[in-house]
């Protein structure tokens, strides 16, 4: 196995992106809609407590859709893939530094650093591009490696 490329690491990010953009409209869509359109009606009845229901609500979503692609990505890089859909299919898999499976956990702390990695123009993204590993800022932070079959 041989470090994986920038490239295929950015081509498996944007297949990952548009695989949970498409699963986020297909779930949230709906009840997104509904939330909404219920506390529109609620508040034209000059209702605060409506109101305070809808905000509530719309901030539900949003942690539900944040949580969502957190156990999508460390779900999956800690599964027996190895990976997210979209770096499997660029050959790609996550691994700690010894090259085993890493663990939930691991798979979770890489997901929060990605954070700091899209900071400043993503620059935590472009240190990779200077690393003998191929490694990102969240990857030197969690202690992995993305490896290409």
């Amino acid at each position: 196995m041989q470090y994986a490329s920038f490239g295929r690491r950015l081509v498996a990010h944007m297949i990952d992106h548009l695989l949970v953009g498409i699963a986020a409209v297909a779930v949230l869509a709906p009840v997104t809609g509904a939330t909404v359109l219920f506390g529109v009606l609620e508040t034209v009845r000059d209702s605060p407590v409506a109101l305070i229901g809808l905000i509530f609500s719309a901030i539900g979503i949003i942690l539900a859709a944040a949580a969502g692609v957190w156990v999508y990505s460390a779900g999956f890089e800690s599964s027996s893939w190895q990976a997210t859909p979209g770096k499997r299919m660029m050959g790609l898999i996550v691994t700690d530094e010894a090259g085993q499976r890493i663990t939930f956990a691991r798979a979770s702390a890489r997901y929060f650093a990605k954070f700091l990695s899209s900071m400043g123009l993503y620059l935590g993204y472009l240190v990779a591009l200077f690393t003998a590993r191929n490694q990102t800022l969240h990857d030197l932070l969690a202690s992995t490696l993305v490896l290409q079959r």
